[in-house]
């Protein structure tokens, strides 16, 4: 199918699931900012106090267990940044990039603004040779499903050796060539928010501890956790309707925790209404499974690894893998 056929069927099975739910769409695209305050505050409360109790009680195991945490923090504040990208934390603009930049995004050192002119063609033109996250992956053999048993654990043990660090750093500054000219202010505040960090790192003398608890799970875990995601939300599948190009996965609580922050797992609805915002993706799939178009044509697993029946791992896995070819 061309690019542009594939484009047209996208974007009428996105009108039609609109139209049926205008009413339902419309009331939870209201933003409730202090939902997005408390997930923030949740997320930083677990990372500052599982750095603090690791320093008391000064054990390796201790170490690693927020280590772990905390990386799992930095992936649920980077799913907080994509919201800030689409404008869903606060509903003025200036406090919800503000808001998004100090607590989400700077932290992981990307911006707001930059992943937003990123994202926004990854959303208008899914999974086609426009889609600048697509292009920048399907290529590679790494991103090609399904794959051996054995090719995936490679790939994923790259990552825990450091290769997808060095990939987050391409990412960042490939951001940079999409991004609008920065405006002077935008650049004196990002500056000034680094200058400060540094400061306090420099009075406090905390570079051992921002060394362990924030730029070990950074460039060794949260990559990991990262390219799980990625792989949960557009690969390994049919790709022949909207209903297909995109993936909701409803996990146990545990794997939601550090593959599935803040609801992120409802993908394929998020991509269906782009405008509803994290909190309230549950209520909005409920909705959507009333749907007979979605209901007997949506990509839906129930877990991320094989404690599910109809897991992740069994559409991507050569052996088991049996995708839905709708259409």
């Amino acid at each position: 199918m061309i690019e542009s056929q594939k484009q047209a069927i996208q974007n009428c099975a996105a009108r039609r699931i609109n139209r049926r739910f205008a009413g339902e769409i419309a009331a939870l695209s209201k933003l409730k900012p202090r939902r997005s305050f408390q997930a923030i505050l949740f997320d930083w409360v677990v990372i500052l106090v599982s750095a603090g109790l690791a320093s008391y009680i000064d054990h390796l195991l201790g170490y690693i267990i927020a280590i772990l945490l905390i990386a799992s923090r930095q992936h649920a504040l980077f799913v907080l940044t994509h919201e800030g990208a689409h404008k869903l934390i606060h509903s003025k603009l200036f406090i919800n990039d503000t808001i998004s930049n100090v607590f989400c995004a700077f932290p992981l050192f990307v911006r707001t603004e930059s992943y937003r002119n990123h994202h926004r063609s990854h959303h208008q033109f899914l999974n086609t040779d426009r889609d600048p996250d697509w292009v920048r992956k399907i290529a590679r053999s790494e991103w090609q499903f399904p794959q051996t048993t054995l090719n995936f654990s490679k790939n994923l043990g790259k990552y825990i050796l450091g290769y997808g660090f060095v990939e987050v750093c391409f990412f960042i500054l490939g951001l940079n060539k999409v991004s609008k000219p920065y405006r002077t202010a935008k650049i004196a505040f990002a500056a000034a928010y680094y200058t400060s960090a540094l400061a306090m790192l420099l009075y406090f003398d905390l570079f051992f501890e921002f060394t362990i608890f924030w730029l070990i799970p950074y460039a060794y875990l949260l990559p990991l956790l990262n390219r799980v995601r990625s792989i949960a939300e557009h690969f390994g599948l049919g790709q022949n309707s909207i209903f297909t190009q995109s993936r909701t996965i409803i996990p146990p609580r545990l794997e939601a925790f550090f593959f599935a922050p803040h609801h992120v797992n409802y993908h394929l609805d998020h991509h269906l209404v782009a405008a509803v915002p994290f909190y309230n993706l549950p209520k909005l799939h409920q909705h959507f499974r009333s749907f007979a178009d979605y209901r007997n044509h949506a990509h839906i697993n129930d877990s991320y690894s094989n404690f599910g029946k109809n897991s992740l791992l069994t559409d991507i896995l050569k052996g088991k893998a049996v995708l839905n070819e709708v259409y």
